[in-house]
C-alpha cells in the first residue's frame, strides 16, 4: 500500500528505507550525487527520505531538505544542486 507522501512522488525520487553500515563516510553524499546525475533521464524533479530517523532526519537538513510531515523529508533536484557546486 503506497503512504501518501510517496504518492506525492509517483514512485520517482523517493527513499523509503535505505542503512548504510558506515556512516558518516560519504555514502549518503555519493548516492545524492548520484540521484542528481540521473533525475533528467528517469524523470524526476524531487527527492524524498521517508520514515526517516534521527540520523537520517539530520542528513537531510544538512543538505537542504524540509520536513514535510513527522519524519517525512523532501527537497527539490535544482535546490540539492547547490550543494554540490
Amino acid at each position: 500500500m503506497q503512504t501518501q507522501f510517496a504518492k506525492l512522488f509517483d514512485n520517482k525520487g523517493l527513499i523509503a528505507r535505505i542503512y548504510f553500515s558506515k556512516q558518516r563516510n560519504g555514502n549518503g553524499h555519493d548516492l545524492l550525487k548520484f540521484l542528481i546525475e540521473n533525475s533528467q533521464q528517469y524523470n524526476y524533479t524531487k527527492i524524498g527520505i521517508e520514515y526517516a530517523n534521527e540520523n537520517a532526519a539530520g542528513f537531510a537538513l544538512r543538505y537542504g531538505f524540509t520536513n514535510h510531515r513527522d519524519k517525512d523529508w523532501i527537497v527539490e533536484i535544482e535546490k540539492l544542486k547547490e550543494y554540490f557546486e
